[in-house]
């Protein structure tokens, strides 16, 4: 399986992250910032997106276009778990995977990403914590992609706007 995290910053601001407004607490030694907060996200959170042929999610994107499914052709996932982390966010991680249960293409996928602690001053723009992974090789049928609700159902072969499960 191919894993990948997929990382793009939107409407980038111009701050600086800064921690004059943290108030020295003591929990990492001498330093007096706040412990991180680690942002967990979980199987269902976000949206997940089937591409065939000619069709690609990474680097984040692309699930508003065409994509072609064709039969025994190869397939790719892409799931979005968080599409505007904070500015401040960083150390960020996402894996998927893919299985095939019956005429179900079941996408899985997690990830997290750390935030400082406190009420530091976070650049504006958002954060996309992102994973692709190889899908299943599909045969001629009626499919559905299972992440979380609603599914999307998609045929093979055809040629249709990107599925994508969630939200």
């Amino acid at each position: 399986m191919r894993y990948g995290i997929v990382l793009a910053a939107i409407a980038c601001g111009g701050t600086t992250p800064t921690w004059d407004d943290v108030t020295p607490t003591g929990t990492t030694g001498d330093t007096g910032t706040p412990e991180p907060v680690t942002i967990q996200l979980d199987q269902g959170d976000g949206l997940a997106c089937i591409f065939g042929e000619g069709g690609s999610g990474g680097p984040y994107g692309g699930y508003d276009s065409d994509t072609t499914f064709t039969d025994g052709g190869t397939t790719e996932i892409l799931v979005v778990l968080e599409n505007c982390a904070s500015g401040c966010a960083y150390d960020m991680t996402a894996t998927c995977s893919a299985t095939l249960v019956g005429s179900e293409v079941q996408a899985t996928a997690s990830g997290n990403y750390k935030v400082p602690g406190g009420n530091p001053t976070c650049p504006s723009m958002c954060a996309v914590v992102a994973a692709t992974c190889d899908g299943p090789t599909l045969t001629t049928g009626s499919w559905s992609l299972v992440y979380a609700d609603p599914a999307a159902a998609f045929d093979v072969p055809s040629t249709a706007t990107v599925p994508c499960s969630g939200r």
